[in-house]
Formats: C-alpha cells, structure tokens, sequence
C-alpha cells in the first residue's frame, strides 16, 4: 500500500521541492528500520517518510527501540484515509451486514502483518 501512496503523491512533490525525488525503501523489522532511517537523518528537509500510523503507534511497545515517535517524529498531514472493510466469503450463511454477523454468534480472531488483508477464523 505504501509503494501505491508513493506513486500516487510523487508527481506533485517532486515540482514542490524542485528537484528530483528518490525513493528508497527501507523494509524489515515492522518498520522499525525506516523509521531509524528518517529518526537518524540530517535534519536538513531532504529526508522524510511514509509511514503507516500503526507504525508509529504500535512498534514502541512491541520492540526494543531507542526510537520514541513523540519524541523524534512530527507529524506533517495526513496523505491517506483507507476505509477498512469486514468482508466475508459469498457462502457464507449470514446475510452481508456486520450487525447480521455479530448477532449470529459469530466469534472472530483477527491478525494481519505488513501489507496483507486480515485474516479471521470463527474460534
């Protein structure tokens, strides 16, 4: 999803900082090595990044890190806004609503990484 917000946003980034802008990512460790990357840049406005705020909100508590987002991060705009939808397979019995689904009985567990879709399995 990010490689998407990337291509969609470049075009009119580019134009605003008046010269060419390069892409480098930086993968791995639920994102915790990019967010090291911008967190130990020059803050000299060439370096930024795109990063989910799941990220930024969740990664603090489940690694040992010396990075601290309210502490080496400010936040600049909001790029994207992406609905999250419940969906289910078409076989399934109950009609297409969540409030359908919740009232039959239906009991979840949900888990996704990276940029995957979730996956849920009635226990």
């Amino acid at each position: 999803m990010i490689d998407t917000i990337v291509a969609a946003t470049r075009p009119g980034i580019k134009p605003a900082l008046k010269q060419p802008m390069v892409v480098e990512n930086r993968t791995g460790g639920g994102g915790q090595i990019g967010m090291q990357a911008i967190a130990l840049a020059a803050p000299d406005g060439y370096t930024f990044g795109i990063v989910p705020s799941n990220t930024m909100v969740i990664s603090q508590f489940l690694f040992k890190s010396s990075i601290d987002p309210l502490r080496d991060f400010v936040p600049v705009t909001v790029l994207v806004d992406v609905p999250l939808l419940l969906a289910v397979t078409a076989k399934h019995p109950v009609p297409n609503n969540a409030y359908a689904l919740i009232a039959g009985g239906s009991v979840i567990s949900s888990s996704s990484s990276g940029n995957s879709s979730g996956y849920a399995n009635p226990k």
